[in-house]
């Protein structure tokens, strides 16, 4: 896939200003980055595209080359970023802008890989919260060396590599940026004499179980953080954080609609017609509803703080949408009993007027069907 252009990247048009470059990029950079969205790829991938675009057009001399030659003559061909540490273009970011989240240079430090790990849950579990157990496999600190990776009586020298600063300067094209010392992997010290337990590396692979909390209201897609409960780092670093994605099983009677539930409730026509109460499940538990005589099929009734809790506070509400629930077999005298008002309805001119009902009926569950998605 070629590289989008810069200007379409960053939502301006060519002949917008520099500070009108730049403040595009902080606006999005910003929308994007790591620090907001914990665990995403697609916004690291978003974050880097813009860092990219911003080095040519943010800069007068490649900005005039990208103008007249495109992507070739401005990065040298294929993205300058492609395989570069996202902490090097956060750094990158907080060289122009500082540190817009607070978080201190200590927080940017190399550290374990993040875990990313699905958590597949029941509607009411997204709805009130669950406490759970999950199996994770990752690496953690190795017990011989205590993550040092050093052997019994070795030292722990500086990377000669990386000069012990656990960067490496990379240039592609006009581009010169740092990612992760590839012989120490960050962490800038390297051991005379590694542990034979974890080859060096300071980190063993094990499962562990950990015990996680998964908020009242969360919906499928989301995700929940669980920081340092990652990887271990290498040698000793901060170890990155556990990522879990929760996936929301469909549900065969309730249709969610954000912190509101949907249910189509089956009603025997002399209920709906007399009025008085039916049992309508909630995932609180059943509760009674009190219809109304002359309760039309598509009616809707609201059952207030019966939806999903919300993340702030209270709960949604529940929608019961009336359905006729009409017998497939009578029984001779129910027959003879239908058979009477059917006569008494004809009489009384109501077939037309249950025409017209018929018709709203049809329209009702129609958009219905549209909200709850089929």
């Amino acid at each position: 896939m070629g590289q989008r252009d810069y200007y379409e990247v960053l939502g301006v048009e060519k002949d917008a200003s520099a500070e009108e470059i730049k403040r595009a990029y902080r606006k999005l950079a910003i929308q994007y980055h790591p620090d907001k969205n914990p665990g995403d790829p697609e916004a690291e991938e978003k974050f880097k595209e813009l860092a990219e675009a911003y080095q040519v057009l943010g800069d007068p001399e490649k900005r005039a080359r990208y103008d007249r030659f495109g992507h070739q003559a401005a990065t040298g061909g294929g993205s300058p970023f492609a395989d570069v540490d996202v902490q090097s273009v956060t750094e990158f970011f907080e060289s122009i802008f500082g540190d817009v989240f607070g978080l201190g240079r200590e927080r940017r430090r190399r550290r374990g890989r993040d875990v990313r790990v699905d958590v597949v849950l029941d509607l009411e579990e997204a709805a009130k919260g669950v406490e759970r157990q999950i199996t994770v496999a990752r690496r953690v600190s190795c017990a011989e060396c205590r993550g040092s990776g050093a052997a019994p009586g070795a030292k722990v020298e500086s990377c000669r590599a990386c000069g012990g600063t656990g960067q490496q300067r990379l240039q592609q094209g006009f581009f010169v940026l740092t990612r992760p010392c590839t012989r120490c992997d960050g962490a800038g010290r390297i051991p005379s004499r590694p542990c034979p337990a974890c080859e060096g590396t300071g980190t063993v692979r094990r499962e562990d179980t950990i015990p996680i909390s998964v908020p009242a209201g969360i919906e499928s897609g989301q995700t929940v953080v669980l920081e340092g409960r990652g990887e271990a780092g290498p040698l000793g670093l901060p170890p990155g954080n556990l990522v879990l994605r929760v996936i929301v099983r469909e549900h065969p009677i309730y249709k969610r609609d954000g912190d509101d539930i949907h249910i189509v409730q089956p009603v025997a026509f002399p209920r709906a017609a007399l009025g008085g109460t039916v049992r309508v499940p909630t995932l609180w538990g059943e509760v009674e509803l009190k219809l109304k005589p002359g309760t039309q099929p598509g009616q809707t009734y609201r059952l207030r703080g019966k939806g999903i809790a919300r993340r702030d506070y209270g709960q949604g509400d529940q929608y019961v949408h009336i359905d006729i629930d009409v017998p497939a077999e009578l029984t001779p005298r129910q027959r003879e009993l239908l058979e009477e008002l059917d006569r008494t309805l004809e009489s009384g001119g109501a077939a037309r007027a249950h025409e017209g009902r018929a018709r709203e009926r049809k329209g009702l569950f129609e958009k219905l069907r549209e909200k709850l998605g089929g």
